[in-house]
């Protein structure tokens, strides 16, 4: 417990390292709101590396380390195997995958000093086609939890090969946007080098589309192997294919 009580210090610290403890337990509490609330479905069965192989294989999410030290969560709708999802995985399966992944993330220490970056192939997908990969409630549910508690400070979010809808909801969400949030946003349609010289291409999984990264396994790989893609297939073109 004692590196989640650090991560959310660290979290609360300013460009000038002061450590704003009260800022700090307020998200906190609110963490542990949202975990007790969410409990029942997280410790039944407990939460470990067996219990969300299946799920975590079909969304296939990578993360590594860019050139600043930041951790990249790299979100490649094409790698996603859609008809697992549908068929064997449920919403629940796939909230357990999501929130042991939040944890990696918030004990990473260079995620804890340096912050995130969140890189997204849309793969040209509809809106139908990404608007339901995630049911709805769930997706609000876990919006609350990785918008409003968690203490990763996200530094860019990177959005490539996305279709016009994307354009238009932008569009329609930036006046509602803090400054901030809305310089972090970048929807590339053309990414042709830029997230190699943003990130660094070594630091690029090679199979990201549209992108020259060389990086041959990306951290679940390395750490996690049993939950990382295997090492003899490849992913599914899922949203194109379904």
């Amino acid at each position: 417990m004692d590196d989640i009580y650090m991560s959310f210090l660290f979290w609360s610290r300013s460009r000038q390292n002061v450590y704003n403890v009260s800022k700090a337990f307020r998200r906190l509490d609110s963490y542990a709101t949202w975990m007790e609330r969410t409990g029942r479905e997280l410790i039944d069965p407990p939460l470990t590396l067996d219990s969300i192989e299946k799920a975590f294989r079909a969304w296939d999410i990578q993360l590594s380390h860019d050139k600043e030290g930041r951790l990249v969560i790299w979100f490649d709708l094409a790698r996603i195997q859609m008809q697992v999802l549908r068929r064997e995985v449920s919403p629940v399966d796939t909230e357990r995958a999501m929130v042991w992944l939040t944890h990696i993330a918030m004990l990473d220490k260079k995620a804890q000093q340096n912050g995130m970056v969140v890189a997204c192939n849309m793969d040209r997908a509809g809106f139908w086609e990404a608007s339901t990969i995630i049911p709805p409630p769930l997706a609000l549910k876990l919006d609350r939890f990785t918008l409003g508690t968690i203490p990763i400070k996200t530094h860019g979010i990177y959005v490539i090969n996305a279709s016009g809808w994307v354009h238009v909801a932008l569009g329609v969400l930036k006046p509602f946007l803090s400054p901030k949030m809305r310089d972090r946003v970048q929807v590339l349609d053309n990414a042709s080098g830029f997230l190699e010289a943003v990130l660094g291409a070594n630091n690029i999984p090679k199979d990201f589309r549209a992108c020259g990264g060389t990086l041959e396994k990306d951290l679940i790989a390395t750490n996690f192997p049993q939950v990382g893609p295997p090492d003899d297939t490849t992913s599914t073109t899922a949203v194109a294919a379904s």
